[in-house]
């Protein structure tokens, strides 16, 4: 028999804006070292052009690690093994 006085668990919400947010700087995390691995292997020259590039690129990785440790914090709040 099921006993009716047990609380069902509580459900987090799942926030996929949030995640969706952080896979977008992933992709663009990977195209920043796509273009440094051009630059590096190949010489191509860039110029001075592509700074709002790079620093953009800087922005969404720090976006990408404070993400993932609000993720990785909840689900050790949670109990969770992380």
């Amino acid at each position: 028999m099921k006993d009716i006085t047990q609380s069902p668990p509580i459900v987090q919400p799942r926030l996929y804006f949030l995640q969706f947010l952080r896979g977008i700087c992933c992709v663009f995390i990977i195209i920043a070292h796509c273009v440094a691995y051009g630059e590096m292997s190949f010489q191509v020259p860039i110029g001075t052009h592509d700074y709002p590039f790079r620093y953009s690129m800087l922005q969404c990785a720090t976006l990408f690690l404070a993400l993932s440790g609000f993720f990785l914090a909840s689900e050790v709040q949670r109990g969770g093994g992380g």
